[in-house]
This record gives structure tokens, C-alpha cells and sequence, in this order.
């Protein structure tokens, strides 16, 4: 057995103990109630046997006994798969619940968001989360198995004791069995096929059902537009699974033709021993009884080994899940307690493409000071801070901190001595204490540091405006949630970052881009001023500060211009200006009323 087999197979032993953990009551219960659903039809036809054979000798009492035996193994059969089906509705939704938080602990473990910026990632993330479910079904489908296997055995052991050369009727239900091995490989590369497919045409639903798109998607008419798409692009994925179909049905109909040939030889084989006498009624009635139920096993069986084999491409996703997050787990040193950051020869380009989007970057930072990042468009400032957080590695060159690597930091340390706001922040649905709070999720209970936070966010007015204060619920997702602006979001994730007064860099980028131009100033001379006093409530290191408003770049100790990913100028606002290059072109521009 090869190694990614055994892999497989640890992860379904991991999601089986996971099970049990789950609801260890519920689990016992189902595995004792599907053991009797699937031992009652061996026992039902025992009963017949008995039935038929005292009927023909004449014996009422006893047949009776086998009509009683037959009855009640058929009804308790019913009550227990019946029971067990029930029980397990309740078990699966509680396994699929952990799973689904494991599947998320997973994507949220590694340090870094290139994998969420991949089309190969997130393909196999969409099909792992589409059959999860399947994998909550785990304990079902292995006591299906070993049961129908269990029911297979006596079935064929009952054959073989009436005549040894019915075992050839199992033989030619191989090949069904056989059969699902082809339709495993095919429905895998049916499902990574039609993948794509099934993840554009989610983003563009969801640029439909949601509030934030549907602006453009109404001023611009182009609902019938993204409907047209989405049904382009689930047709696709229906013609993949209607062609991959017809090959897994023309496999498996071939399976059962060739099980239906042996059904037939033996019911000719049964026909002559019943003619020449060699043949009890009673081993008559039952053969024909195990016959029948023997396609049904064998149905089963494939069923659910079919099911089997799917859980193991599933659990192949989830290995696959594990194994990259264990390749960028938690580990390194931890962060110096302050210092100058510096940036090395730093040159980054996204994975998959060929251009730099940063080019031999070289810059020290000291600390204590403020750094405000300006450029038009496109030009790297935003990706410069992605990898000042450590939500990427540069393609070459070095970024220390203290003279350390912050490579060789464990990611978990270096970002708890990190805080930013950020434009594209999303809005966060809690009550606005938790909004602010989660900036330190240590200090959730302490209102007085949340308060601070608010305040040095300049967002003490919006508390004042709701009437439960700093408990009021936010968003639609709440009955009576309190809808915001996206200038009031805005400011409580600048209150947000103020949570972290001790933070050694605060990351800035553009994270008042919804509020006007006095708004943007009066926020940040308050942080300026608050920063400058001896015990004020926010202490950063160290500052990088990104926006297009002059205004607010001129408070920054220092000013870095980058154009097309290379740093082309630096100094304050006065040697800026003076030098007349990049820096004044762009702030004449915006004096003239640009952006």
C-alpha cells in the first residue's frame, strides 16, 4: 500500500476518532442499531427455511414458530434501521459542524494569504467544502460496508452449503464491484474539471445577492449580463457531468449485465436439482431468497464502496488541506522588542506572473518615526505593506527588524507587536464593543481601553448616537442592527488599531479613504497629538502611513515616493517640493483638484 494511501487512510481514522468525540452516545448507538439492521435479513432467511421446510412436513406448531421468527426479525430489521437512520442525522450535522471549524482553523492557519490569491487553491478548496459533508457520513459508510460484507459472507456461505457451484454467482458480481474503481478516477477528474466552473459562477452570484455590487450591477444594467455568465459557466460544468455520466453509466451497466448472466445460470442450475429431487423445498425457498437479496447486497456494496472511494478523494483534499498548512506553520524566534525596520535589495512579484510589482526596494525605517508611502495607482504601496505584515515573502532581497530576518520570526509574535487600519476593510457585524475590542482580543472585557481606542479613532460621536453605546449591535445581520456608513466603519477600524497601544509598527493604508478631507485631518492630527504626548494612550514604534491627501502625508517625519514598484524620491514635504520631482508633480495635481 503506497504512502499517500496510508495518508488517506490516517485522515479517515483522524475524522473517525473525530466522531466518536464528537457524540460518543450517539455513535455507540448507531453502530449497534445498523450491526441489526443489516444481520435481520440473514435471520429472516433462516425463518423462511424453517417455515417452508415445516410446512411441507405437516408440522403447524412449527411452522408457526418460522412465520413468528420471520416477522419479527423483519420488524425489529425495520425498527433499527429506522433508529439508526435517525440517530445518525443528529451525528452527521455534529461532525459536519467540526469539520467545517477544522476546514476554517486550516485555510486561517498559515501565516501568509498567497494561497487565497491562487485559482489552483482555492478549485480544491471549493470541491474539499462542497463534499465535506461526505465525510460526516464516515462512520455510516464503514458500517454500511462491513455490514453489507458481513450479510455478503453468510449469504455466500448459505449458498455454498446447499452447492458449492452457486459461489460463481459472486464471481460474476466482481466485475460491478470492479467497475467503481474506473468510475472513482473518472468522478475525480470529472469533479477537478467542472471546479472552476463552479467557483466563477459563486462569485458572480454573489456580486447579484449582495448589497455591496449591486450599485454598478443596477446603473449599469448588467444583471441579465452576470446571469448570462453564470448560466455559461454552470452549463459547462453540467456537460462536464452529463458526458463523465454516460461513462460511469455504460461501466456499471456492464458490471450488472455480466452479474445478471450468472443470475440466470444458477436459476437454471436451481431448476434442474429442483427437478431431480436433489433439492429440499425448504433449501429451494431459501436459495432463491438469498438469491434475490444477493443483487441487492451486491448493489449495496457498490453503493457503498463507491461512497468509500469518494470519501478518500475527499479525505485526499483534506490531507492536501493539512499538509500546507503544516508547511507554513507557527515557528521562528520571537520578535526583538523594538527597533529600526529596514528593507534590503526587496523585490516582489505575485506567484504565477513574471512582472515585479516591488523592484530592488532598499529603505530604513527608524523607529519611533513616521513614514508616509505616496505614488499613483498600482504603484506598490499596498503590496509593500502586505509584506511589512508578513502576508507574503519577497521574491528576493531582506526585511529586518532590529537587524533580525522577520522570515525567521514566528508569525504569531511578530504580528502581535503589529496594528493597522486598512481601506479595504470589511465591516465587521458585532456589537460595537467586540468591533473595536477584537483589535485585542485580551482586552474584549475592559471598556476603559476600549474607550481610549474609540476616542483615539475619533469615534467617541458614533457611541454617543446609539442609544446602548458601546453594546449596540452593527449591520444587517442583526434584527435591529444599526446600519453605519462607510465613513463610521472606517473610523471604528482606526479605532480598532488603537486597541494595540504597544504596538512596534502601526500600519495606515488609506484606512480614511471614506471620509472627506477635514474628516482625514482632524483623525490624524488627533493621532499625531496623542503620539506626541509623554503618556498619551497610543505609543507606536514606528508608522507607515499610506494615503493620496497631502495634507496628511505632510505630518509624516518622512516621505517615500514609489513609481512602478522602485522608490524614485525621499525626504519631508519641504525637500519634496523643493526637489520638484514626482512628489510636487502629484501634489500640484491634487491642488489643481486631482486625486
Amino acid at each position: 500500500m503506497g504512502a499517500p494511501m496510508l495518508e488517506r487512510l490516517r485522515i479517515l481514522a483522524r475524522i473517525a476518532a473525530l466522531t466518536w468525540a464528537a457524540d460518543p452516545l450517539r455513535a455507540a448507538i448507531a453502530l449497534v442499531l445498523t450491526a441489526f439492521d443489516y444481520a435481520s435479513p440473514v435471520l429472516a432467511v433462516l425463518g423462511v427455511r424453517h417455515l417452508v421446510d415445516a410446512a411441507s412436513s405437516g408440522d403447524g406448531d412449527q411452522a408457526m414458530v418460522g412465520v413468528v421468527l420471520t416477522v419479527l426479525t423483519v420488524a425489529a430489521g425495520q425498527a433499527a434501521g429506522f433508529g439508526a437512520f435517525a440517530v445518525g442525522v443528529g451525528l452527521r450535522e455534529r461532525v459536519g459542524h467540526r469539520l467545517e471549524l477544522d476546514i476554517a482553523s486550516a485555510v486561517a492557519a498559515r501565516p501568509d494569504i498567497e494561497h487565497l490569491e491562487r485559482p489552483e487553491y482555492l478549485d480544491r478548496l471549493t470541491l474539499l467544502r462542497e463534499q465535506a459533508p461526505n465525510l460526516a457520513r464516515l462512520q455510516d459508510s464503514v458500517l454500511q460496508v462491513v455490514g453489507v460484507a458481513v450479510r455478503l459472507a453468510t449469504s455466500v456461505a448459505l449458498l455454498a452449503s446447499v452447492d458449492p457451484a452457486l459461489l460463481l454467482l459472486v464471481v460474476f458480481g466482481l466485475p460491478s464491484l470492479v467497475a467503481n474503481v474506473a468510475v472513482d478516477r473518472i468522478t475525480d477528474r470529472r469533479d477537478q474539471r467542472r471546479a472552476p466552473h463552479q467557483r466563477r459562477a459563486a462569485i458572480l452570484d454573489w456580486y447579484i445577492r449582495s448589497a455591496g455590487p449591486a450599485k454598478e450591477v443596477r446603473i449599469f444594467g448588467v444583471g441579465g449580463e452576470l446571469r448570462r455568465r453564470i448560466s455559461q459557466d454552470r452549463l459547462a460544468a453540467d456537460d462536464i457531468i452529463r458526458s463523465s455520466n454516460l461513462r460511469i453509466t455504460a461501466i456499471q451497466s456492464g458490471g450488472w449485465a455480466i452479474f445478471g448472466a450468472g443470475f440466470v445460470l444458477a436459476l437454471i442450475l436451481l431448476a434442474r436439482r429442483a427437478v431431480d429431487g436433489s433439492l429440499g423445498v425448504g433449501e429451494l425457498a431459501m436459495v432463491v431468497a438469498i438469491e434475490a437479496q444477493l443483487n441487492g447486497q451486491l448493489g449495496a456494496m457498490s453503493t457503498w464502496l463507491g461512497d468509500l472511494l469518494e470519501m478518500l478523494r475527499t479525505a485526499d483534499h483534506y490531507r492536501w488541506l493539512i499538509s500546507t498548512t503544516k508547511n507554513r506553520a507557527s515557528g521562528g524566534a520571537q520578535r526583538p522588542a523594538g527597533g529600526d525596520l529596514r528593507l534590503a535589495n526587496v523585490t516582489f512579484r505575485y506567484p504565477g506572473t513574471t512582472t515585479n510589482v516591488l523592484d530592488d526596494i532598499t529603505l530604513t525605517i527608524p523607529a519611533g518615526s513616521t513614514v508616509a508611502i505616496v505614488g499613483e495607482n498600482g504603484a506598490g504601496k499596498t503590496t509593500l505593506v502586505k509584506l511589512l505584515i508578513g502576508l507574503y515573502e519577497p521574491t528576493s532581497g531582506v526585511i529586518t527588524v532590529d537587524d533580525v530576518d522577520i522570515a525567521t520570526l514566528d508569525p504569531v509574535s511578530w504580528r502581535r507587536g503589529l496594528s493597522g487600519a486598512f481601506q479595504d476593510t470589511p465591516p465587521l457585524e458585532f456589537c460595537l464593543r467586540d468591533v473595536v475590542g477584537i483589535g485585542d482580543v485580551t482586552s474584549l472585557g475592559d471598556d476603559a481601553a476600549i474607550h481610549a481606542a474609540i476616542d483615539a479613532g475619533n469615534a467617541t460621536e458614533i457611541v454617543h448616537d446609539l442609544a446602548l453605546g458601546i453594546e449596540s449591535e452593527l449591520g444587517k445581520s442583526f434584527d435591529n442592527g444599526t446600519q453605519l456608513s462607510g465613513g463610521q466603519w472606517q473610523r471604528l477600524a482606526l479605532s480598532r488599531a488603537m486597541m494595540r497601544p504597544a504596538a512596534h509598527v502601526l500600519m495606515l493604508d488609506e484606512p480614511t479613504a471614506n471620509l472627506d478631507p477635514r474628516a482625514e485631518h482632524e483623525v490624524f492630527e488627533r493621532y499625531a497629538t496623542t503620539t506626541r504626548r509623554d503618556h498619551g494612550t497610543i505609543h507606536p514604534n514606528i508608522t507607515v502611513l499610506i494615503s493620496h491627501r497631502f495634507s496628511t502625508v505632510q505630518m509624516a517625519t518622512f516621505i517615500v515616493v514609489l513609481d512602478d514598484g522602485r522608490i524614485v524620491e525621499h525626504g519631508n514635504h519641504r525637500e519634496l517640493i523643493d526637489h520638484n520631482g514626482v512628489y510636487a508633480e502629484l501634489f500640484r495635481l491634487q491642488a489643481r483638484g486631482y486625486r
